[in-house]
């Protein structure tokens, strides 16, 4: 048994190395790859030789292709990954909390109810690390509050938003009110002709992450662009998470065969013992 995508207290997990390794040895994993959001964990690998339990160094990269506008999570496996490839990393979450700051700046001139160390409390009882937080959590902070609420109705024509039609109207790229908002930060992410760099140098497995949720209307852009990524991005598997339904599944078992791809799995768990809405 394995789980190669998981993760823990290191990136945004509930749950320690020591915790994660010993709840695998009991339910008798052989392999078990900790997939940290943009960290690699030196520690995980040294731990999990005490447990019996095989690993590699490996990491969840937010990667971005500036040609074509679009962001995607890889994992990444290889018996050793470049400290360059580390620095670039770490570059990324600076940059994610640089993010977070000027979006909170930006909410606050367009007179929403927001202080950055309330938020950070919130965030942290929800078990988020500042270095890890996201605009859907800035959104799921500023709907606590119902003059927010009122605010965006206001904005919105009067007409009521829920929370996650707020994220998608005012914090995604295709959102009606996005411009009011935008904010950017240069080299948010890795670049792809970069990350491709990376894995020649460390001959790395690139996967793409839980294709059922990077890509829309999933199964078609996902067939029509496979080669693309292959060819630029070194993408050389591709994964089936705990979400996919007996036709993903399928399909990335056909795509393996034919493209000469690996597949990777799981369960991109963020808790044990608990379950949110978004993991399991």
């Amino acid at each position: 048994m394995l789980d190669m995508h998981f993760h823990s207290t290191f990136s945004d997990w509930k749950n320690s190395a020591d915790e994660i390794l010993s709840k695998a040895r009991d339910i008798w994993l052989s392999y078990a790859f900790l997939t940290d959001h943009d960290r690699v964990s030196h520690h995980f690998v040294e731990k999990s030789k005490e447990y019996w339990i095989q690993t590699t160094y490996s990491t969840e990269i937010s990667a971005s292709n500036d040609k074509r506008d679009f962001s995607l999570h890889i994992t990444y496996y290889a018996k050793q990954i470049s400290n360059a490839l580390e620095n670039e990393l770490n570059n990324t979450i600076e940059s994610k909390i640089k993010l977070i700051q000027l979006q909170i700046s930006r909410f606050k001139e367009m007179w929403f109810n927001i202080n950055i160390w309330s938020f950070y409390k919130f965030c942290y009882k929800h078990w988020r690390k500042k270095e890890n937080i996201n605009k859907y959590d800035l959104a799921r902070y500023l709907y606590e509050f119902s003059e927010n609420i009122e605010l965006v109705k206001k904005i919105n024509n009067w007409v009521f938003l829920d929370l996650e039609s707020f994220y998608l109207e005012f914090l995604k790229k295709d959102g009606k009110y996005f411009s009011w908002y935008w904010v950017i930060v240069p080299d948010y992410e890795v670049k792809i002709s970069q990350i491709k760099k990376y894995a020649q140098i460390d001959s790395a497995i690139v996967s793409l992450a839980h294709p059922n949720f990077t890509f829309k209307s999933w199964i078609d852009e996902f067939i029509k662009n496979i080669d693309y990524y292959i060819e630029n991005w070194w993408i050389n598997a591709i994964e089936i998470n705990t979400k996919a339904t007996k036709q993903m599944v399928e399909t990335i078992i056909d795509l393996s065969v034919k493209k000469g791809l690996y597949i990777t799995f799981w369960s991109d768990n963020h808790g044990l013992w608990t379950t949110d809405r978004k993991h399991w």
